[in-house]
């Protein structure tokens, strides 16, 4: 039996239950046994148990696990697939079992911690939420080398013992969808701010996901054949970066492609991919739709301002996209990327139940704190939950307004 100091003790009870910094979790009734101890006055007393081939977000989130007990404790918990004595186990739910995506349990036994998650994410966040609420890690910033401070970052409160009391305890995400992107380029600069994501509990099970700006290379092959389904621009000639919403044609070409791409032919030509899995995606080109053809003229509203003048093109099309791939394809989704001068719900378009928008805050999140502009964007939120009777998907731009002033403001 192992010796516990009762100040240790006291404040592993405290500190699983009292800090005010960490997130809300629902806790249940425990059972009543003595806390497990994984490592005492320095050294190991139990190891570590997961299974051979753990998916990537399991198996970093337990090198996490591993690498901060050490750096808090100064002992390294030995990795097994099978338990051997005290052992703190990490495991994920058989997919017929799953609950809420993304959702973990922490509970324990006598001689055993567990960290279930309802599947890899949910294990992962887990693992996180054991580092913060039972050895006091917090991760502030993407940790890097510095000569003068040593390793910065992250907070590590050095304990000699760490000892896991009596817990029942499980979370989940309110929002399935929780990502952040740039990550951080390439390199082991990206690496490290992926890491720092995934600990801050970044992951992203929503099953409708777009792609952004598709199609990005049509004109190869429909700027001789079909040059009309391009953008005219205003001098007559066409804009092959930019797609004219408003002709028939470009319906059709979706339609087609849907077809061609149903039957495994995205896969040779990449920048021609509108599907991603089972969700057809309309993301204009990176610009403001600008097209001069009759059609489009005619649905452009000057009354629209600079978030909305497009708005009754690009609804006109995704809702002719939706009613025609209901009809052909019941198992999809259109998710469409509200964006520029087409932010904005349109207004007198009937949205099949098909359609998913993923919005595209303009203003930039920094001034979501105005209160004029906080109640507009939460005013095109709800149009477009009431246009599509779904929830949403919401992107936003933390590099707004940095991007084009010099002032100093308050994020």
């Amino acid at each position: 039996m192992y010796r516990i100091p009762l100040i240790a003790l006291l404040a592993a009870v405290a500190g699983c239950r009292t800090a005010d910094d960490l997130n809300p979790v629902t806790f249940h009734g425990a059972p009543k046994h003595a806390p497990v101890v994984l490592v005492e006055n320095g050294a190991a007393t139990a190891m570590i148990v997961v299974q051979d081939n753990a998916p990537r977000a399991v198996s970093s989130a337990v090198r996490d696990l591993r690498h901060y007990i050490a750096r808090t404790t100064g002992a390294e918990l030995p990795q097994a697939t099978e338990a051997e004595g005290t052992a703190l186990v990490v495991r994920w739910l058989a997919e017929e079992a799953k609950g809420t995506p993304g959702g973990f349990a922490i509970r324990t036994a006598p001689g055993k911690v567990e960290i279930i998650g309802n599947d890899p994410n949910g294990a992962a966040w887990g693992i996180a939420e054991f580092l913060e609420r039972f050895v006091g890690v917090r991760w502030y910033w993407p940790e890097y080398k510095d000569e003068e401070a040593g390793d910065c970052g992250t907070s590590i409160i050095p304990i000699s013992t760490l000892a896991i009391p009596a817990t029942h305890l499980s979370d989940a995400p309110a929002f399935r969808k929780r990502v952040r992107w740039p990550s951080g380029g390439r390199g082991i600069g990206a690496a490290k701010m992926q890491d720092h994501d995934r600990r801050l509990r970044c992951a992203d099970t929503w099953p409708v996901k777009l792609i952004v700006h598709a199609p990005h290379g049509w004109d190869a092959t429909y700027g001789d054949s079909r040059p009309e389904i391009f953008q005219l621009r205003r001098d007559g000639q066409r804009d092959f970066g930019m797609l004219c919403y408003g002709n028939p044609l470009t319906l059709q070409t979706y339609l087609e492609e849907i077809e061609r791409q149903r039957g495994g032919a995205s896969a040779k030509d990449r920048k021609r991919r509108i599907l991603n899995g089972s969700a057809i995606t309309v993301p204009p080109a990176d610009m403001a739709v600008a097209c001069r053809c009759e059609r489009c003229r005619a649905l452009w509203r000057d009354e629209g301002s600079q978030y909305g003048s497009a708005s009754q093109i690009l609804g006109s099309f995704v809702a002719n996209l939706g009613r025609e791939v209901q009809q052909r394809w019941p198992e999809m989704t259109v998710v469409f990327l509200p964006y520029k001068n087409y932010t904005y719900a349109p207004k007198g378009i009937e949205f099949p139940g098909n359609v998913e928008v993923q919005i595209c805050g303009m203003p930039g999140m920094a001034l979501y704190k105005e209160p004029e502009i906080n109640a507009s964007e939460q005013a095109n939120i709800d149009a477009w939950r009431k246009l599509t009777g779904r929830k949403i998907q919401n992107w936003h731009y933390s590099c707004w307004p940095a991007n084009r002033t010099k002032a100093a403001y308050l994020f």
